[in-house]
């Protein structure tokens, strides 16, 4: 397997909210909620205006995936 990691790009901006959604902790047994919860103030704040000039993020990548 070959993983490499890289800085985030703009085109990879839009998967911040699938990545928010998925970092919600919901406990065994429990069921996900409706994504639209990440659009809260509360918590869509942490990715509101991602991309400024002090933003940095990074992504792995398997082949052409982001993973």
């Amino acid at each position: 397997m070959n993983i490499k990691t890289r800085l985030m790009q703009p085109p990879d901006y839009p998967l911040l909210e699938n990545f928010l959604y998925h970092a919600i902790y919901i406990p065994n047994g429990e069921e996900m909620p409706s994504r639209q919860l990440i659009f809260d103030t509360e918590i869509y704040v942490y990715i509101k205006d991602f991309g400024g000039e002090d933003d940095n993020g990074v992504v792995a990548e398997l082949g052409e995936k982001i993973i």
